[in-house]
């Protein structure tokens, strides 16, 4: 602060330089230290490659691989849902994994037949452990850069049942980015009945986009381990209530093998919106007055199998809602804050068979308010002092139908006539110097209503003044009081209280 009393203000700026160097962009020879972002990915199925892999004597590799169906165990699209490829290889959804996140690139991928498998990945450090039968097995690996532009960023490490198979193996380096890329790894034997594959990276983090396992010896092949079973259909779908302008529909679980991923609802053959596992009721708020419409609910398992359809008609005719149950009166309605001319209410949920929408709130019969079915309180304004008033609490559900009111008896404070601000004459100076008599000039008096922001202030009450009489003031006050002394220095506000 400076001597007349005033902050002396500096600004401070700092400047944040970030230079960004991009170099041309190309084929797979291109250097940049940047990311190339989430469009980079590197499809699977593409055409083989006789490059070296560099890393087991146990694997071999490809541009891109396109397994057939002869001799594959098991092939999951990691980080994706199932799929079928040209070559007829299904691909589970991705199960069978520890750790690791999903991602996702809606890119192009290069030099492949099934774009799809490349565009999901698993990344980070991982496991899959896939049941088998105890054997020989080979396992071809499918890999994809979707994220760097340049070799070095990612190299990844593979162990096959305990063994390193695969090598600070840079996808890049290969093949670019957003072009398909497979390890073949051979002879892989398995005896505990799960074969374990665990991913890591030295640099970067570990990605896969597809695995599959083919067995090396045709003769009593392991199951191929696909989930191919629909779910049950959803039970007890119907329509709750029907109103012109929306209606509410609901059902209870479907049922799977595996697990429900979803549900997909449609209206007059087209989808209307797809719903979460947990989720068994919708509200269409885009429906017409006096039209039919035709509704069909399917469930989703984790691997895209589709549940049997089951069907609804549903005729909005007039609006009636067919709901006719009343919801649960409010509970333990009370009031609290109370002023001269105001108090506020509170009061506990109410309940429903398909749900509260509101609470209507009535004073002495007449309704002063509405609120929406989250707000459990109410402030009445506009009360005069000295007065019971009788309070009424009601709740509404979607239907309309309205619960029996909560009721309670509430009265405002009394205010208004004469009020006496007393003060005894200070001693000291808020530093402790002593203050004499002789050094008062005054006083200085100011009020305001509780619901107001602005001060009424008195004209100075002469030295020697001790108290100050109100009269006919009608509210609630906050009454403050200042010394001022023969500089004309103020003190600071005290506020009044009462006593």
């Amino acid at each position: 602060m400076n001597r007349s009393g005033q902050f002396n203000v500096f600004k401070l700026s700092v400047a944040l330089i970030v230079t960004l160097v991009l170099s041309a962009c190309g084929g797979a020879g291109t250097e940049s230290g940047s990311p190339s972002g989430p469009g980079a990915a590197i499809p699977p199925d593409a055409t083989q490659s006789s490059r070296p892999s560099g890393s087991s004597s146990s694997s071999s590799s490809g541009a891109a691989y396109s397994p057939n169906r002869n001799g594959v165990v098991f092939a999951v699209n990691a980080g994706g849902p199932q799929k079928v490829t040209g070559g007829g290889i299904t691909y589970a959804s991705d199960q069978y994994f520890t750790g690791g996140s999903v991602y996702t690139a809606a890119a192009f991928v290069a030099a492949t037949v099934a774009d799809t498998i490349y565009q999901t990945s698993r990344v980070g450090a991982f496991a899959y452990s896939v049941p088998v039968k105890n054997g020989t097995y080979d396992v071809v690996l499918q890999f994809n850069e979707f994220q760097w532009a340049s070799a070095g960023k990612r190299k990844i490490t593979v162990e096959a049942e305990g063994r390193p198979v695969l090598e600070n193996l840079d996808i890049f380096a290969r093949v670019g980015a957003n072009a398909g890329l497979y390890q073949m790894v051979s002879h892989i034997d398995v005896t505990d009945g799960n074969l374990t594959l665990r991913f890591s990276a030295t640099e970067g983090q570990a990605i896969v986009s597809g695995i599959v396992v083919i067995s090396s010896d045709p003769v009593g092949l392991a199951p191929v381990v696909i989930d191919t079973t629909k779910p049950q259909a959803p039970a007890n779908f119907f329509a709750g209530d029907v109103f012109s302008t929306h209606l509410m529909l609901k059902w209870t679980a479907a049922t799977d093998n595996v697990g429900i991923a979803k549900y997909r609802l449609l209206r007059n053959g087209y989808t209307l919106t797809e719903l979460n596992s947990d989720a068994y009721s919708y509200s269409d708020t885009a429906v017409a007055p006096n039209t039919s419409y035709t509704y069909a609910l399917q469930a989703i398992d984790i691997s895209d199998n589709l549940s049997m359809p089951i069907g609804l008609v549903v005729n909005t005719g007039n609006g009636i809602s067919a709901d006719t149950v009343a919801p649960t009166a409010p509970a333990e309605l009370y009031v609290s804050d109370v002023l001269a001319r105001q108090l506020t209410l509170h009061w506990g949920a109410a309940s429903d068979n398909l749900g509260v929408t509101q609470y209507k709130i009535l004073r002495n019969n007449v309704l002063v308010g509405v609120v929406n079915r989250s707000v459990l309180s109410f402030v009445d304004t506009e009360l005069a002092p000295d007065t019971t008033y009788d309070y009424a609490v009601t709740a509404v559900d979607l239907a309309g139908n309205e619960s029996a009111p909560q009721s309670l008896v509430g009265k405002t404070y009394v205010a208004g006539g004469k009020v006496r601000l007393q003060w005894a004459e200070p001693t000291q100076r808020a530093n402790g110097d002593p203050l004499s008599s002789g050094e008062i000039a005054g006083y200085s008096v100011r009020y305001r209503l509780a619901s107001e922001y602005v001060y009424t202030t008195l004209p100075t009450l002469q030295a020697g003044t001790t108290y100050y009489d109100f009269t006919n003031l009608i509210g609630d006050y906050e009454f403050q009081l200042a010394t001022i002394d023969s500089d004309g220095v103020y003190s600071e506000y005290t506020r009044a209280t009462l006593q």
